[in-house]
């Protein structure tokens, strides 16, 4: 939510990584990591892309309250094989003798800027995330040894760092597994209705003419020019956002470019959900300029006005920038920070150095962090 961009706009779109150096995991020498964790009931790979299409059948028949958007094959090849930030891989577990696959685990690529990355300089950073293991093989350390794997193979890569997003099941996974907790993001929430930004308007002092105009695809004059930042943010670029939000298959983000008084002021990025039985209109990721409450405040209208036909009954943003400035922002705009106790499940980040248990590998806890749910695969 603070000016998230980078000088450099032409990412290429293809498997190497923005930060250089990284590669791609199917030149390594897989089979020695595969020897290392050979089990006489379970056969452990990264998959090729042929097998795609086995786990998302796997994913499809999986119970709704253990996955909870099924993977499918064409969003494993744009994670893994189409991803600017760099090549990812899919570890999965085989029955013995070549039999089915019984456990998926995603590792793919993102870049991070700022602080544990030396700033203003780019660091490769790798997410793990679409954990699922078939129920007839849990309890039978699939789990872990997915990881390890994983993990494995980050090591060879050269990767410093890595993150992952779990639901409160997987949570104590990675506690066991000695992954630092970095901390909780901040959840933000407000009705979506006219009157209470009405109500909110007596506190966003400003003046300005805000509108928002929902487009196909991020312009490079939608993105705020970068700024000094002491804080550990996603890398934001044209290539890097279209590749997340407007080539993402599967699913329908909102991209919105926000303009006050004729001239460009950012960006907001939104996707319709039902979380616990509301409609919700979820701000993914959003860059504005000036990121002050009346700007804001408009961006919120003018998004909440053209979204009036699909009838949401809330607004939420998460994670956000940590400086007291920003948050007084988002207050005086309308928008009411939760506390973790009262949602059903606040969104915790894990990460540190692979293979190296409690290192947070540079990084800062979460408080140094300005991340959205734009630098996670569930949103």
């Amino acid at each position: 939510m603070e000016p998230v961009s980078d000088a450099d706009t032409s990412v290429p779109h293809a498997v190497s990584a923005p930060c250089g150096g990284v590669p791609d995991p199917r030149s390594l020498a897989l089979d020695q990591v595969v020897a290392a964790f050979r089990r006489d009931d379970l056969a452990v790979s990264v998959a090729g892309a042929h097998e795609y299409a086995e786990v998302e059948a796997l994913s499809r028949a999986a119970d709704p309250h253990d996955v909870f958007l099924p993977v499918t094959a064409a969003t494993l090849a744009w994670f893994a094989d189409a991803n600017p930030h760099g090549p990812g891989f899919l570890v999965i577990a085989r029955a013995p003798g070549g039999g089915p696959v019984v456990g998926h685990f995603l590792f793919y690529a993102n870049t991070l800027v700022g602080p544990g990355a030396g700033a203003g300089h780019r660091r490769p950073a790798y997410l793990y995330v679409n954990l699922y293991v078939s129920p007839d093989y849990r309890r039978k350390g699939v789990f872990g040894t997915m990881f390890a794997f994983g993990l494995e193979v980050l090591t060879r890569m050269g990767i410093g760092f890595a993150y992952t997003v779990p639901n409160p099941r997987s949570s104590p996974g990675f506690l066991k597994f000695g992954v630092p907790r970095l901390g909780t993001l901040p959840c933000w929430m407000a009705p979506d209705a006219a009157a209470w930004r009405s109500l909110a308007a007596f506190s966003a002092w400003g003046r300005g003419d805000v509108t928002a105009a929902r487009v196909s695809s991020v312009d490079p004059s939608m993105v705020p020019a970068p700024g000094a930042t002491a804080v550990v943010r996603g890398l934001r670029t044209p290539a890097t956002l279209n590749w997340r939000f407007a080539e993402r298959p599967g699913v329908d983000y909102g991209i919105w470019q926000i303009e006050r008084d004729g001239s460009n002021a950012g960006y907001a990025v939104t996707r319709v959900m039902t979380i616990q039985g509301h409609r919700v209109l979820a701000f993914c990721d959003l860059a504005l300029d000036p990121f002050d409450a009346a700007t804001l405040r408009g961006a919120l209208g003018a998004i909440g006005r053209e979204t009036a036909r699909e009838r949401c009954t809330l607004v939420m943003f998460q994670g956000g920038p940590p400086d007291a400035r920003s948050r007084r922002a988002l207050w005086r705009a309308g928008l009411v920070h939760v506390p973790d106790r009262f949602l059903p499940q606040p969104i915790v980040v894990f990460g540190g150095a692979p293979g190296q248990q409690h290192s947070t590998g540079g990084f800062p806890l979460l408080g140094g962090w300005s991340i959205t749910p734009g630098d996670w695969d569930v949103f």
